[in-house]
Formats: C-alpha cells, structure tokens, sequence
C-alpha cells in the first residue's frame, strides 16, 4: 500500500488538516464565483468585436471622439449602457445605434451597413447594378417640386413622391425613355410616397438581369415602364468641343477613383480651346484631396481653403491649403509660434488664364462648393446657374466590426476669403450664390440643346473672347516642374504628416 494511499483513507488523519482542506475548497469555489462575476460586470470592456454589441460600443466610442460639434452629444454618456441586454442580433445593433445618432439631429452622422459600404465601394469604381435613375428631390404627383423657405428644392419630403434628377446615359432607364422631372409614383407595386434615398437604392438596385416596374407621372399622364436591371458603368467626366474655341467639361462626381485621371485626359483633349465650360450641377461632392488637385488645374497660386478638423483626444487642428507656382503647402497656423507646415507636389496647371466659366445648381454640393469657392474667391471664374446647396462640411469613414463602417461629420471648411457655407440645411445653408444667375428650363438635360444654362454660358465667353476681356496666353505644354498625376500621387503618398 502506497504512502499516499494510507494518508487518504487514515482514520486517524488529524483534523486540522481535515479543516484546512475544506477551507481549500471553499477558496477556489469562491474565486471561481467573484471570477464570474468579475467577467459578467466587465463585458463591456472585454466584449469579442464579433459580437453585436461591439458594434454599437464601437459607434458610440468613435463618434463621441471623432464629430466636430462637441455641444451636439448632449449627455452622450447616457447611450453607452442604454441597450446592453436588448442587443442580440445585428439587427438589434442596427436600429438602436440608429436611435442614438439620430439624437444629434446631423443626418450625415450615420451608421452604414455592410451593403451599403459595398455600393459604396462599387461608386467609388463607377459601377453598380440598377436602372440608372438618380433623385435629388420630391415633390407632388403631378410634378411640382417641394420647395424650402430658401426656396430651393427639398432633399426629402414625407409626403412627396421622388423626381427624377438625372438620368444615366446608355442605361435602361435612359434606354426606356425615362426623362428628369419624372415624378416615381411606384417600384413595383410599391407607393414611392416618402421613400429616402436609401431605400429608393435598394429597391432600384438589385442583382443584374432582374426586372422592376414602374409607374411614373410625367404631365399629368401616368405610364408604366419595365426596366432589367444591368451593371450601371457610369464614367465621371464628359466632354465635348461646343464651338471651335469653347470646350466642355462635366465632372459628375468627386468619388470615383479614376476621376482626377480622366478629368486631366478631358482638359487634354480640350487643349486647343479657348475658353472652357466647367458643369458641377448635381455634383453632390466625394473625395476632398480630388477637389484639391482639380482645382490646381485652374489655379498657379492662392488659397485653396481652411479646414477645422476634429482632432480625437487633442482638440481641433486647423489647417489651411495654399497653392505655389511649384507645390501644395499645407500649413498649420498657431498664434503664438511660427506656423509649421509642408510641401507637397502639384498638379500642373492646364488652362493657363483661359476663360473659364462653372456651372452650379442647387445640388452643387460639398467638394464642388470647395472647387467653385476656390476658383472664384481667387477670381479665376465666373459662376453661372443657381445658388449651390450649402455644404461646408465634411465626413470621415470609419471601419467598424463585420463590415459596417461609421459616417461621422468631423471637419467645417471655410473658402478662400473665410466664408462658411453651412452645414447642408441641417440648420444652415449660404451656398455660393452665382455670378450670373440663370433659372434652368423645363426638363432640362445636361448638357443637351435645351439646357438654356449651358447655352447662358457659351454666350458669355463668346462675349469675353470676342471683346478680349481677358488675356488668352498660347496654349502649351505643362512646365516640367509640374509632376503628371500619376507622379503626383507618388509624391502626395511619401509626403509626411504630423
């Protein structure tokens, strides 16, 4: 019989010992316990970012550190625990971080979904599958727009019907004869009354080779239109030669990623002209470093903009971008010390003292109020068309868990000669009023022989070119200190931030 053996079953084993192990036990299962606890009680700093909770903690967290007005969080504290045990699914976490943002009354604040994100990512590409409609506003069944005390078009209306802003060429929708001003009645034997645009998205855009009917008002006539969805490829500029000395250039957006490329192939190709049409009507804005750089095609030297950006945990940081005959500098102003700053590369600057002429509407928006501010705050253009939307503001992406990513406004910018613009009508919007102002015609088309605007245009630069109001310089090629923009690229890339 072994040693331990005989201590185990010992009848005389001293009870001290009896005692100290019990007492053994009780430790561990007492630890065990407060271990449990310990673990339930710190869920909230522990919880796995595959959880759903994580994604709300995330949103809450990011948001409180990253939005510009401070003062709009209001008690943000009392969100952080508010939905700990009612959030179980994503879903859950969807609709109550929706709850809490909505709160701070921005609704460019938000919380994007994983399908969102990728249609997101799919713009920045220039495709997507649909139809080919885009809305910018709403209005009664018959087709008048719902106007603001600014009188300017609502973004969105509870009880108006969406209309048809514009229509992408060689789309289905473009093919089927769909024209802007249409007013959507129904998708698919849904009422369109009161839709967002993000739900007027999903329902329109859906797997390619799919079909969607729908009813729309056009005059006081209702028709019904079947459309097959296909994969939407939508390029970001278009140009066109008007007359032998004026060019046409229209961006449609600041988002995709091969725009700075093809609006420099665009100027290229219009570099015989004298004069140039720049259109920035219902271009809703994107990347700012875009805005940036096509703007430098007009510009040798001047301000750019000021930006006031919300630094998490250190404030706000100011920041204004100015342009030299030979690079970017960004500067960071400080009043008690000299200003630091950095230089980056440019790039070129293609249309010389041309005439330049930018079209805007009451959708110009956010990167295109910071290009038409800039150009004519530094009186390179004249601005044609109606007052811009008012967008002084700016949005950073952050990635959150499983694919969501948080829309948080985070910076205001200000234009050359230190003029807001507004936050969008949320409570505020100036816009950049126009030069010339010209009220567009009915079921006008960019770009097309009824857009009177356009025409407004071109008879104007015809008129400076012809009375020689401006100084026309030969057109040349770009000076070799200017790097071509893939090289600028590079150069912006190794540049070093604070």
């Amino acid at each position: 019989m072994s040693a331990g053996t005989s201590c185990s079953n010992d009848p005389r084993t001293p009870s001290r010992i009896r005692l100290v192990t019990a007492f053994s036990v009780l430790a561990v299962l007492l630890s065990l316990m407060f271990w449990m606890v310990f673990c339930s009680s710190s869920r909230a700093q522990t919880l796995p970012e595959s959880e759903p909770l994580s994604l709300y903690r995330q949103a809450w967290q990011e948001t409180s550190r990253s939005i510009y007005d401070q003062d709009g969080l209001n008690n943000w504290n009392r969100w952080k625990h508010a939905h700990d045990t009612e959030i179980v699914t994503w879903q859950d976490s969807e609709r109550f971080t929706k709850e809490m943002l909505d709160t701070l009354g921005d609704p460019r604040t938000k919380l994007m979904n994983p399908g969102a994100v990728r249609a997101l990512l799919h713009r920045a590409m220039g495709t997507a599958s649909g139809v080919g409609l885009v809305f910018y506003a709403y209005g009664s069944p018959s087709g008048v727009l719902f106007m603001g005390s600014d009188h300017r078009p609502m973004p969105q209306h509870i009880n108006g019907y969406p209309m048809v802003g514009r229509v992408i060429v060689d789309s289905p929708a473009h093919a089927s004869g769909i024209l802007p001003g249409d007013v959507i009645k129904e998708i698919d034997g849904k009422s369109a009354l009161g839709k967002s645009m993000d739900e007027l998205r999903k329902l329109l855009s859906d797997s390619q080779y799919t079909h969607v009917t729908l009813v729309i008002n056009r005059d006081g006539q209702e028709l019904m239109v079947a459309l097959v969805r296909e994969e939407i490829h939508e390029p970001p500029v278009v140009v066109k030669q008007l007359t032998a000395d004026i060019g046409y250039i229209r961006l449609e957006t600041f988002i995709q990623n091969d725009a700075l490329l093809e609006f420099e192939n665009g100027l290229n190709e219009l570099s015989n002209c004298k004069a140039i049409v720049v259109d920035l009507r219902s271009n809703l804005g994107g990347s700012i470093d875009t805005a940036f750089d096509i703007t430098s095609f007009f510009l040798d030297r001047g301000i750019i903009c000021t930006t006031f950006s919300r630094s998490p945990g250190d404030g706000y940081t100011q920041t204004r971008y100015e342009l030299t005959p030979d690079t970017m500098r960004v500067i960071w102003p400080n009043d008690k010390r000299e200003d630091s700053s950095i230089e980056q590369g440019r790039v070129p600057v293609l249309c010389g003292d041309k005439p330049v002429v930018i079209l805007t509407n009451c959708y110009s928006a956010s990167a295109s109020e910071l290009m038409t501010g800039a150009l004519k705050d530094n009186k390179r253009v004249t601005v044609l068309g109606t007052t811009t939307l008012g967008k002084g503001v700016g949005q950073t992406m952050i990635p959150l868990t499983n694919g969501y990513r948080l829309s948080v406004t985070s910076m205001q910018y200000l234009t050359p000669n230190g003029t807001w613009l507004g936050d969008a009508k949320n409570t505020v919007a100036c816009g950049i009023a126009p030069d010339v102002k010209v009220l567009p015609s009915p079921g006008l088309i960019y770009g097309s022989s009824n857009d009177n605007q356009l025409k407004a245009a071109v008879e104007l630069l015809s008129q400076q070119l012809k009375q020689q109001i401006l100084v026309i310089t030969p057109t040349t090629k770009p000076s070799p200190r200017y790097p071509s923009v893939r090289q600028h690229k590079r150069l912006r890339q190794a540049a070093q931030y604070r």
